[in-house]
């Protein structure tokens, strides 16, 4: 992009601060009640009540929630099947201990149906189901692994394993524990995981 850009940013939440980092990359910080942090990436996560962006050839209608994602590439081990995800380079990996998590160790981050994509293999790969059938557990039927799912929790997901996705693109991982071996009273007391399956307009409000 040739020429500058302008930004317009307005929080309406309490005083705020200003500091820029000099340099190239560097991100903007707006602290108060809120946070935002802006980098010139365009990267945008919380405390934004209005966001303006005008530029050479950067319409201020394209910005959107989905501009702080990125693209994951991963797969099973012989490389049969493969697949992208557009989900935050920072995961929020769950750890179940019901009894198909333990056995396959089924370390997992939940992404919307349409933030996936299933690049190649559909023809190679075996679903396994068991006791209410909504979970659906396809793997590779030539190296048997499991690089993504259908989670009961998130029929309306993926569930996505973070040790089968390319190197390069993942950030940090937050370890959250969830207690599978009793699932119909954790789904009952977790605040939020539901909504992880669902596009950011149809997430339910508390």
């Amino acid at each position: 992009m040739e020429g500058g850009f302008f930004l317009d940013v307005i929080v309406r939440q309490g005083a705020a601060i200003f500091q820029l980092l000099a340099g190239k990359d560097q991100p903007l910080l707006v602290r108060g009640d809120a946070l935002l942090v802006l980098d010139l990436g365009l990267h945008v996560l919380d405390g934004v009540t209005w966001f303006h962006l005008k530029g050479d050839g950067l319409p201020s209608e394209g910005f959107d929630k989905d501009l702080h994602l990125v693209t994951h590439s991963g797969g099973c081990h012989c490389g049969a099947v493969r697949f992208e995800v557009r989900s935050s380079p920072d995961l929020h990996v769950f750890h179940c201990n019901c009894s198909i998590c333990t056995k396959k160790q089924n370390h997992h981050f939940i992404v919307p149906e349409s933030r996936f994509k299933l690049l190649q293999g559909s023809e190679n790969l075996t679903i396994y189901t068991f006791n209410t059938h909504v979970g659906k557990h396809p793997f590779c039927k030539i190296c048997g692994v499991q690089s993504f799912f259908t989670p009961r929790s998130n029929p309306d997901g993926y569930g996505i394993a973070p040790h089968c996705l390319d190197p390069g693109t993942v950030r940090s991982e937050t370890v959250e524990l969830f207690c599978g071996e009793r699932w119909e009273e954790s789904m009952e007391a977790h605040k939020s995981i539901r909504d992880m399956s669902k596009p950011d307009g149809d997430v339910q409000q508390a």
